[in-house]
């Protein structure tokens, strides 16, 4: 039965269409920064003590944009918990900054990876 259900998935995961976006590595706007910031750490325990590195954006042909770095935030104990990946891709409407998918697990990495190694990232075909 596990194997039957780790097929269907397998094959769902297969038909999502996806359309290749090419990425050019760039600085950010400190306003969108502090936003996407706030969107990785909206419900972390402790939001207000969060520690981020390795910060890197990139300009994506469709128009959005993408923050990937790495974040470490306090438990319910008060120690940090150790560096984990971030990912943020987001657009502008209205001068706000407006979430498209924020990640901060495997997820975060893989995509980061694609941006960083490739300059390219595989985005859900809107049509």
């Amino acid at each position: 039965m596990k194997r039957l259900a780790l097929l269907a998935c397998l094959g769902l995961a297969g038909c999502i269409d996806t359309i290749p976006v090419s990425a050019v590595p760039g600085a950010a706007d400190p306003s969108e920064l502090n936003d996407a910031r706030a969107l990785v750490t909206y419900d972390f325990f402790d939001p207000t003590t969060p520690l981020f590195r390795n910060e890197m954006t990139y300009a994506l042909e469709n128009g959005e944009k993408v923050i990937c770095g790495q974040v470490n935030a306090k438990n319910r104990l008060g120690a940090y918990v150790g560096f984990t990946p971030f990912y943020v891709r987001y657009g502008i409407e209205g001068g706000r900054v407006v979430a498209r998918m924020v990640r901060t697990d495997v997820g975060a990495t893989m995509g980061c990876n694609q941006l960083r190694d490739k300059g390219m990232i595989a985005l859900p075909n809107p049509t």
